[in-house]
Parts: structure tokens; C-alpha cells; sequence
């Protein structure tokens, strides 16, 4: 299959698929020590159940102000002229680079993750529904979750990791990750909280990134390796195990 694609700056690109027949990579078992969970933010734009943080690097507001000046060029311009065109040229060139900056970001960051880990845990995420939000529209789509987490369904079938997508309604930055109490006062304001029950201190985003990888793992039954399970998720199997009748084949 071969797919042609021009740009708004005059570019054109070919892509050429060819299917070699060989079936994927078979992929491993994934385990506690192999697996890492992983939580996606806005100021943060990766934080692992390593504790290790990969800032967002903001490629879009970093280029707000050339941007908004190549607007107000362009808008001067007449219409149908020469200087028109080229003012529309180095407004799309401007886009372009920012696009550019942006895939190259993310591809450098999945292909690693991908290298270092076996399997993968991320949460599932509502997209449109986060991007009605006026206030953060604008850093939601420069951040380009979507985009990300194709890259990672893709590579992992290529590369032969897994990859688990747990729900996106389970409270992981309220619940503490070590003895599963649920601070239901938690607010977006509080990067850093200590758990009552425990004592421990934790931050926001390691302790999701920590209670994904724990979903995650608790979704998979494996005979070999207990099943990590937080409280919820524990007390939702037990319920279910006592509401489902029994049924005889006769």
C-alpha cells in the first residue's frame, strides 16, 4: 500500500507499507519486576511507578507569542497577494515545527519505554471529554495524550511488550498505594499528601502512577504470581463471586 501526503507548506511525503507475512513477536509474562505503570499530566508529562518524572516540555506555549505575531501579519495582508502567501507559508512552517517538536518528543519517549520494560500500564483516557474544558483545552491538546498512547499500541505489537490499559474512574491519586486509604478531600491543588492511616508521604502523581501499575497487575490471573489487587478491586470480586448463581449443566 502506498500513501502519498502533501503539507500545508508544499511538502510531499510517501509512505510505502509492505506486509512481510511474519506474525508479531510473542510477547513475555509480565510481572512485577518487568512491568511499570505509568500516570500522563499537564505539568508533568509522564510520571513513572519508578518515581522518576519527564517534564512536559510545552512545545505549543513556548511558540504562542511567534505564533499570535504571524496572525496579526497575516491578517494585514490583501487578499489573493503575493505577501499574503508567503505570510501564510511562515504561519504554517511555524505549526509545522511545533508538530514536528512534538512527534519527535513522543517517539523518542514511547521507543524507550518500549526498550526498557516488558509491559506496560497506562490509564485510559477520555480525551474529548477532558478537552471541554476552556481552561485547558489549549495544554490538553498540546500534550497530545491520543497521539501517545497510539504510539505505544503500535510499538508494543511490533516490539512484542505488553501493554495494559486499566479504567479511567478508579480514584489512583486519592487512594494511597501502600495501605489503600482513600482521601476523598483530595484536591488538583495538592501535589504532595501524607497518608493518615500510614504515615507515609506521598506525591500525587508517583502514588497514581503506583496504583495503575497495581490495577493493572491485578487484572492479570497468572497461577504463578499472586494477584495485586487494591481494595476495591478485591472487595468487587468477592461481591461478585457471591451474587452469580451457580449453574449445573444437566
Amino acid at each position: 500500500m502506498c500513501t502519498v501526503v502533501s503539507t500545508l507548506t508544499g511538502k510531499f511525503f510517501i509512505s510505502i507499507v509492505v506486509d512481510d507475512g511474519n506474525p508479531p513477536p510473542p510477547k513475555p509474562q509480565a510481572t512485577n519486576q518487568t512491568s511499570i505503570g505509568i500516570d500522563v499530566g499537564l505539568t508533568t508529562y509522564v510520571t513513572m511507578s519508578t518515581g522518576e518524572k519527564v517534564e512536559n516540555p510545552r512545545h505549543l506555549q513556548n511558540t504562542l507569542k511567534r505564533l499570535q505575531c504571524l496572525h496579526r501579519r497575516l491578517s494585514k495582508k490583501v487578499k489573493r497577494s503575493r505577501n499574503r502567501e508567503k505570510a501564510r507559508l511562515r504561519l504554517a512552517r511555524c505549526y509545522e515545527r511545533v508538530t514536528n517538536q512534538r512527534a519527535d518528543f513522543q517517539q523518542k519517549l514511547s521507543t524507550r519505554l518500549i526498550r526498557e520494560n516488558q509491559a506496560i500500564i497506562v490509564e485510559s483516557l477520555n480525551v474529548k471529554g477532558l478537552m471541554r474544558n476552556q481552561r485547558l483545552s489549549r495544554a490538553i491538546a498540546d500534550v497530545a495524550w491520543s497521539r501517545f498512547l497510539a504510539m505505544l499500541r503500535y510499538k508494543t505489537e511490533w516490539y512484542g511488550v505488553t501493554l495494559i490499559e486499566v479504567g479511567q474512574f478508579a480514584p489512583t491519586s486519592k487512594r494511597c498505594h501502600a495501605c489503600g486509604y482513600l482521601n476523598e478531600g483530595l484536591t488538583l491543588s495538592d501535589r504532595e499528601w501524607t497518608c493518615p492511616s500510614c504515615l507515609l508521604p506521598l506525591d500525587r502523581d508517583v502514588n497514581a502512577a503506583r496504583n495503575i501499575k497495581m490495577i493493572g497487575l491485578g487484572s492479570i490471573i497468572t497461577p504463578r504470581e499472586p494477584r495485586e489487587e487494591p481494595v476495591e478491586l478485591s472487595a468487587l470480586a468477592e461481591a461478585s463471586k457471591q451474587e452469580t448463581p451457580t449453574i449445573r449443566a444437566e
